[in-house]
């Protein structure tokens, strides 16, 4: 019996550690469409950090506009100036580099105007797919709170 007693309380310890993990560290989230294809793919289990302060350029999972969990890259940060030139993006002026495939085009219907001045703790969050316009392109900048966190990993899965 003294070994069953042993035995829970380390579970209960193992079982306690991924909670407080999972709830405060790290998150999960499983792509669900092709807004980030080629860099995470539909089916793809995501894994993301919560604590490290999002900068440009950087993968995260956040809560958009609409109500749904997304995935996108962030392209500017609070105060930062957002144009949409020639099928690219320029921040305060200057091109990024283009590192996607495909052109930034504005949105249709979206009430984003350009050049668009991004507001303090919130960040522009563009989809690497960039025909999806169902980012920031649509709904405006995503609030800081908004940002659940970091990718940090993505584990490779089809449709499960």
């Amino acid at each position: 019996m003294n070994d069953l007693v042993k035995f829970l309380i380390k579970l209960g310890v193992v079982i306690g550690a991924c909670f407080v993990l999972l709830t405060f560290v790290f998150g999960l989230h499983r792509q669900s469409n092709a807004e980030m294809n080629d860099s995470v793919k539909e089916g793809d289990l995501l894994i993301y950090y919560r604590l490290e302060k999002p900068v440009s350029g950087s993968v995260v999972v956040y809560k958009g506009a609409d109500g749904e969990v997304h995935c996108g890259r962030i392209a500017a940060i609070g105060n930062d100036e957002i144009a949409l030139e020639s099928g690219g993006v320029d921040v305060n002026g200057v091109p990024m580099p283009q590192t996607i495939q495909y052109d930034t085009t504005e949105a249709e219907g979206s009430t984003v105007e350009y050049p668009y001045c991004v507001p303090a703790d919130s960040y522009f969050i563009l989809n690497d797919y960039r025909p999806d316009t169902d980012d920031s392109r649509m709904y405006g900048a995503v609030d800081k709170k908004d940002v659940l966190g970091c990718l940090c990993f993505v584990l490779r899965r089809r449709n499960f």
